[in-house]
């Protein structure tokens, strides 16, 4: 139901700044609103993912409207983030994922799911320097 979009928002929105370390995080008034006027065609799962995607890639301490993608490859790219463009997604997300976890290698490859090797690899794969 659309009214209950923004309650959700804001309770996926804590759950993954709790999850990728991102204390105090809190979704603006005017994406809880854009947000609740989407249709949802993929229902909660692909709000939780939007959410999720927003709080990986945001810079700051508000969602806001620009750090959500909703309507993938519409309009060009979102956020700084070619939509289609594997690995240049995965360089940015890796480089995200490293800084919000302070550059502690064991805790940004747990938190992406993948294993601490795949990490180096992906790393040296796209030139992404250890700090």
């Amino acid at each position: 139901r659309q009214e209950d979009i923004p309650r959700l928002s804001a309770f996926f929105a804590e759950r993954f700044a709790v999850k990728y370390n991102r204390p105090g995080l809190k979704v603006s008034k005017l994406a809880l609103h854009q947000l609740s006027k989407y249709p949802w065609r993929g229902n909660i799962r692909e709000l939780r993912n939007v959410i999720e995607k927003a709080v990986l890639l945001s810079e700051g301490p508000t969602l806001k409207p620009a750090d959500f993608v909703i309507h993938p490859g519409v309009g060009g790219p979102r956020n700084g983030v070619e939509e289609f463009n594997l690995e240049e997604n995965e360089k940015k997300l890796i480089g995200k994922a490293l800084k919000a976890f302070d550059y502690n290698k064991k805790l940004t490859a747990q938190k992406m799911g993948i294993n601490r090797t795949t990490l180096y690899n992906k790393m040296r794969k796209h030139g992404i320097k250890s700090v």
